[in-house]
């Protein structure tokens, strides 16, 4: 049986030799240990070739023959592209043709006459072997669709480009696709495969005028690494006008260039700063095009301090939970409905760090998750304590991230931490903004249905900030639908519609609508006009720590204790006097 399996996976080696005995003698070393095929001549082994292109392992060519010599042979061979993978060994005693050969793309020489079989099979077998490895090498190191290196093979080649060159001025360019995943969703996988593909060949046409390579480092992002250039401006348009060629509505194609990089830094790390510069293009229809300097070099050291300390700073008790109520406004007097958590970080040598600065980061590199666990517990005791001082449930909703919400164990660990406080369930409101869900819809509404079916209420954030809340809405369960702070900040009284148009599709879902970014008495009035429910902003309160956020919890409650008894005395005195 074995026997049979290896024949089955013999190679195949091709003779081409005018000579019949030389075929012969060589034939008979050559079958101990493969499949042998013989042709007279080039011509008739050309036809072999072709046929069997994908058979053949090697051929052994002699170089005079009458119809086509080896010379000839060799050049229509490398002229195929089916022939080209196949490696030649030439068999000749002539020493003066070995360079020439070797130029023509001969691999190794079998002298004649064949008096050591032993070093014939040893030749055959290496060079087979070089061959195969070259082709599997050659199958890895390439994307299919783009042509374009992967990126392992990329940084390899890269590295020696800088040995082999240290004198040499290099950039890092990054070069992405802005919504390539809707492109994909909207036009199908055969279009964006186009794309891409498109892309990679433009790419590649732009390598071919300068020193350097390429790469498609993932779906949509590609990488370059070449000799210094200025015109990447002019790069970016070619490219971008390859992509337009395909038709409309192609995606928005961004370039961040990293020039002169220190060739002494890591090279990741280059790529990194190209990638910085790119992303802070993204988005932005009227520049593509971004280069890395000393501006985003200090925002870089900023944020890996920032990155550096944070855990740290959660020891540390740097990072503090603030709260900022949010008013039920149906009533004639608002009344406090609930509060929402928000971290702030207060650094011991930089001040308060803003946390539009840093929640983006630790999103973007994970680090979030911890934060976000640590408000949680904060928010979980802070309840825990208030209900034991004021003899009331305060709700408070705690923000969510995308992060978190595919983590398995998010369940869990939100039910352990409201056990350990005994607290009830809908005692802690989840924030989730659609940015956190659209990338998995399906397992993100898996996980969310399991939270409100555990007792932790929904409220879909930043309603009216997304191209895709209206169509959430149709698939995501919800409690509450909380319009975005950003956009109430620049309404209008004139555009009092669209705030009803919102607060309706509310009511009509049966949930409450919460408008966060409230500042002003105007938009107050505004909010009770159209019916709106519950109101979270300056106007009210600014997010306070705990302690100044107690004071004026005292306040409120005892004023709406007040407003209770005055109401019930009003009552009485109504019922006496019927």
């Amino acid at each position: 049986m074995a026997d049979r399996k290896a024949a089955l996976f013999r190679k195949q080696v091709l003779i081409v030799d005018d000579d019949p005995i030389n075929r012969q003698m060589l034939g008979y070393i050559v079958e101990t240990g493969y499949d042998v095929l013989y042709a007279e001549n080039g011509r008739e082994a050309l036809g072999l070739l072709q046929r069997l292109a994908r058979q053949i392992s090697l051929v052994l060519l002699d170089l005079v023959m009458p119809e086509m010599d080896g010379k000839t042979l060799m050049a229509r061979m490398r002229q195929e592209e089916a022939l080209q993978h196949i490696p030649i060994i030439v068999l000749t005693s002539e020493v003066d043709a070995e360079v020439e050969c070797l130029k023509q793309g001969a691999s190794d020489f079998i002298k004649k006459p064949y008096d050591m079989p032993e070093v014939i099979i040893a030749r055959i077998n290496r060079t087979i072997e070089l061959a195969e490895d070259r082709r599997i090498i050659q199958t890895v190191e390439t994307d299919d669709l783009t042509g374009l290196y992967h990126k392992d093979f990329f940084f390899e080649y890269a590295s020696t480009m800088d040995i082999r060159h240290p004198g040499m001025k290099m950039d890092a360019v990054v070069v992405d696709l802005d919504h390539f995943h809707l492109y994909n969703e909207m036009h199908g996988r055969a279009a964006g495969d186009q794309a891409l593909q498109c892309l990679g060949q433009a790419i590649g046409a732009v390598l071919a005028d300068t020193v350097g390579i390429g790469c498609r480092c993932e779906a949509d992002t590609f990488f370059i690494y070449c000799a210094h250039r200025e015109d990447y401006p002019e790069v970016q348009q070619r490219l971008g006008k390859a992509l337009e060629s395909l038709g409309e509505g192609v995606p928005h194609l961004r370039m961040g260039v990293c020039t002169r990089t220190d060739l002494a830094q890591d090279l990741v790390k280059r790529f990194d700063r190209a990638r910085a510069a790119c992303n802070r293009v993204r988005g932005d229809y009227r520049r593509a095009i971004s280069f890395y300097d000393e501006n985003l070099y200090q925002h870089d050291i900023y944020a890996q301090r920032l990155v550096n300390e944070m855990s740290e700073g959660i020891r540390q008790g740097q990072f503090q939970v603030y709260y900022q109520p949010k008013y039920n406004v149906r009533g004639r007097t608002p009344v406090l409905h609930s509060a929402e958590a928000l971290i702030r970080w207060i650094h011991p040598e930089m001040g308060m760090i803003s946390p539009g600065v840093f929640i983006p980061l630790f999103e973007q590199n994970g680090m979030i998750r911890e934060l976000d666990r640590f408000v949680w517990r904060e928010t979980a005791r802070q309840i825990a304590r208030w209900r034991e001082k004021f003899g009331v449930l305060l709700p408070v909703s705690v923000n969510v991230s995308r992060i978190d919400l595919f983590d398995e164990d998010l369940l869990g660990e939100l039910t352990r931490l409201r056990e350990e406080f005994d607290l009830p369930q809908g005692s802690q409101l989840l924030e989730i903004t659609e940015s956190s869900y659209t990338a998995n819809m399906e397992q993100a509404l898996t996980v969310i249905r399991a939270l409100r079916a555990n007792g932790f209420p929904i409220e879909m954030d930043d309603f009216g900030s997304g191209y895709s809340s209206l169509n959430m809405l149709l698939h995501m369960p919800l409690d509450a639908l909380k319009v975005d702070g950003a956009f109430m900040r620049s309404i209008r009284r004139e555009d009092a519609w669209l705030i009803r148009t919102m607060a309706d599709i509310a009511r009509h879902l049966g949930v409450p609508t919460i408008f966060e970014g409230v500042e002003e008495e105007s938009q107050v009035q505004m909010i009770r006009e159209i019916g709106g429910d519950i109101i979270q902003g300056y106007y009210f309160s600014k997010p306070l720590p705990p302690e100044q956020f107690e004071m004026r919890m005292t306040t409120d409650l005892k004023r709406q204790a007040e407003e209770e008894r005055k109401a019930e005395e009003t009552h009485a005195d109504t019922a006496g006097a019927e």
